[in-house]
């Protein structure tokens, strides 16, 4: 699976590995994170 920044045409978006667990009690290779993200108005 991914995680990080990625573009799709004029979409934006960031796939992150998240904070918890599923079903399975397990997470591997993948630290949790809580990302912020500061939304900007574009300059017109």
């Amino acid at each position: 699976m991914a995680s990080g920044p990625w573009r799709y045409g004029a979409l934006i978006g960031y796939t992150s590995v998240g904070a918890g667990t599923s079903v399975v009690n397990a997470r591997l290779n993948c630290l949790p994170e809580v990302t912020i993200h500061e939304l900007q108005r574009m300059p017109t």
